[in-house]
């Protein structure tokens, strides 16, 4: 048995000291790594990269962000677009593609997706959970098949990664809208004190829903829905939203009447800053290291469309050497002014068609192509105007 003195007693004290100045170290080191993890977690959410690309596919969508060295191809334009964005991502160098979102089947969103998987290896498709009878959705499913590419329906809620940049599908809140454009995937993509909110054409209805699901939607930047159509970018929807910059994809001189008067007037109002297609061409947002830049200035040019309006109009007078009777045959006025597409059922009609008249704005597209052009894309003649 030890015996107590001084010695024992300093010896013991000595030991207490030591074990107290472990002790403390380690608390300290476990302390300042916490806080280094912390801090580490809080600086890479705030100085992610992304870079959101608006592809000048005309009338129509496409959207590429990028991240980390890591790519996402939201909607690939229409079929006269498909060229152009295979184009563009070869020379940005661009060998394959993480993602790949469909927002919903019309011409102008998904013709151009069958050129990309033609082109990249695509890891996964996020598609919309409904079917239709068009030419160009029988084409993308077949492209889908035989590349063996993976496809999921996305829900709302459901959330994937780009780099490190974080995509959440806010939308739609169902697949059973009696439009299609409502039935568009809708997206917000975040990184750091960067979001971008992407709609695809939904309109109104689905705008409606989407405000009151009561999920965070304010958005830096917001890629207009419906290429800035009267029937998309709502009130409500802005006011929950409240970016500081829009995106608008649009043909140049369409006559869709998009962007609408109504929502150009909106985005003045409010003071969101405003990047067309139709005057700037393709834009990029960079997000980097907390600082956000643009590939342009911001457009000043907040004028807008009235449908059925052209700048080329002098085109659509027809002419001709032998005797003018004031009147036109319907094979002159298919001549004259091209046919009239539906392209939500993939059929091309004569300008004068009845079924003309019951079609909605979203899916009428008024072309010059000739007729055998239209059946080599993959368009059926109208079985009432046998164009």
């Amino acid at each position: 048995m030890e015996k107590y003195t001084e010695k024992s007693v300093e010896k013991k004290s000595f030991s207490i000291k030591v074990l107290a100045l472990i002790i403390a170290a380690v608390m300290v080191f476990s302390m300042t790594f916490m806080y280094a993890k912390n801090t580490f977690a809080a600086n890479t959410s705030v100085f992610g990269n992304v870079s959101i690309t608006m592809l000048d596919v005309g009338q129509g969508l496409a959207v590429l962000v990028e991240s980390d060295g890591e790519y996402m191809l939201y909607d690939g334009g229409g079929r006269k677009a498909s060229r152009y964005v295979v184009s563009y991502l070869k020379n940005k160098g661009i060998d394959s593609l993480k993602d790949v979102v469909i927002s919903h089947f019309d011409e102008d969103h998904c013709a151009g997706i069958v050129g990309v998987l033609n082109n990249f290896p695509v890891q996964q498709i996020y598609m919309p959970n409904y079917t239709t009878d068009t030419k160009i959705y029988s084409s993308l499913i077949n492209e889908i098949k035989s590349t063996e590419t993976p496809f999921c329906y996305p829900y709302v809620g459901d959330t994937f990664y780009v780099g490190s940049a974080k995509a959440e599908v806010l939308g739609p809140a169902g697949y059973d809208y009696t439009d299609a454009n409502d039935d568009s995937i809708i997206v917000r993509i975040s990184c750091g004190t960067f979001s971008c909110l992407i709609t695809g054409d939904a309109e109104d209805v689905a705008e409606q829903d989407l405000v009151a699901s009561g999920k965070a939607l304010k958005s830096t930047l917001y890629v207009a829905g419906h290429h800035g159509s009267a029937s998309s970018s709502s009130s409500a929807l802005l006011n929950s939203v409240l970016p500081e910059y829009a995106f608008i994809s649009v043909g140049a001189n369409n006559n869709y009447g998009h962007p609408a008067q109504k929502t150009m007037e909106e985005f003045k109002k409010r003071g969101i800053k405003i990047f067309r297609t139709d005057k700037q061409g393709e834009v990029s947002a960079i997000y980097k290291s907390g600082d956000l830049s643009f590939s342009t200035a911001p457009s000043e040019d907040y004028s807008y469309r009235t449908s059925g309006s052209s700048d080329e109009a002098e085109d659509n007078t027809y002419t001709s050497d032998v005797e003018n009777t004031g009147e036109r045959t319907e094979g002159e006025k298919a001549e004259s002014t091209g046919y009239v597409l539906n392209t939500s059922t993939g059929k091309f009609h004569r300008p004068s068609c009845r079924m003309v008249l019951r079609m909605s704005d979203a899916n009428k597209k008024v072309v010059k192509d000739t007729k055998e052009e239209l059946l080599a894309e993959g368009y059926e003649a109208c079985k009432v105007c046998r164009p």
